[in-house]
């Protein structure tokens, strides 16, 4: 996502474009840098049409879909709700995967009552 458009939910669904992943650091200082900063990596931010950057937790954004849409506040509660959907096929996916394994495994010892299993 390094160089697109997303959106930072932790700043009232800011659009920005990524700029890097790196850590925040707590005061500026002129010179070389002799260390890596010891702090969590935040996603930095800079405004689509120019201005100061910003930093935010990396969890705390996602790509825009159709950069070049203006969306109304409906469409993206339709579009928001059809993403969670989605999300939710995936986990049910992932979940029906789980019980195929686990089915597997049941028959697999009724099968074989001595084999281990990994």
């Amino acid at each position: 996502m390094l160089g697109q458009r997303v959106i930072d939910h932790a700043h009232d669904d800011r659009v920005g474009v990524l700029r890097a992943l790196a850590p925040d650091i707590e005061q500026w200082e002129l010179g070389p840098v002799t260390r890596v900063p010891v702090a969590a990596p935040m996603a930095w931010l800079a405004p689509v049409s120019g201005g100061a950057e910003w930093t935010t937790h990396p969890d705390a954004i996602e790509a825009e879909r159709n950069a070049d849409v203006e969306w109304s506040p409906e469409t993206r509660v339709t579009a928001n709700a059809s993403g969670a959907r989605a999300a939710q096929r995936r986990s049910l996916e992932e979940l029906f995967r789980e019980a195929d394994k686990l089915r597997e495994a049941i028959q697999q010892h009724t099968r074989y009552p001595g084999a281990k299993h990994q």
